[in-house]
């Protein structure tokens, strides 16, 4: 059995474990009700740039919440905070984990490839929690470009920090 060594890591594996319980690591913002053509252009370069340390008292936050949820805010910088609640369009690559029906319901919009399909551990400000009620198909090894609200800020479960950034996404598609 592999040992999961750092907080990203724990982190994943607590969001795939998540999907296959159909728990839900945050409420689902509203949802997007703009159209692709209201979506301003992001990127991960926008969205990454700093450095995003998490150490295990802040992955852990349960015996202090407070403490953790700060450290958490304090990390992500004013000019990343700004693109809370901003309809995006956001390019990366998909990692799907839940599907319904042969469709992507839930996934994680990675920065690169490596770290989305090659197990390599991506930073946590390098990857985007994805809802999509509808659906999407999946398109695993291709650039994807999502199209919804961000949502910036921490998200736990049980007091785990299990990632920055959230998107409900009123689309996703291969980019040309």
């Amino acid at each position: 059995m592999v040992q999961l060594q750092t907080p990203e890591q724990l982190a994943l594996h607590r969001l795939r474990k998540l999907a296959t319980t159909n728990a839900t690591p945050l409420p689902a913002p509203p949802r997007a009700t703009l159209k692709k053509q209201d979506h301003s252009t992001l990127t991960f370069n926008e969205l990454s740039w700093f450095d995003f340390t998490v150490t295990p008292d802040i992955y852990d936050g349960r015996a202090n919440p407070a403490s953790a949820s700060a450290q958490t805010q304090e990390q992500i910088p004013e000019s990343v905070r700004r693109f809370d609640g901003n309809a995006v369009a956001l390019q990366g690559f998909m990692l799907p984990l839940k599907l319904r029906h042969g469709k992507a319901v839930e996934w994680l919009l990675c920065r690169d490839q490596s770290d989305c399909c090659f197990g390599k551990t991506p930073r946590m400000n390098h990857w985007v929690l994805v809802r999509s009620p509808q659906g999407v198909k999946p398109k695993m090894g291709q650039p994807v470009i999502c199209f919804g609200n961000l949502r910036v800020g921490e998200m736990r479960d049980g007091g785990f920090l299990t990632g920055i950034y959230q998107m409900d996404a009123v689309d996703a598609r291969l980019t040309e």
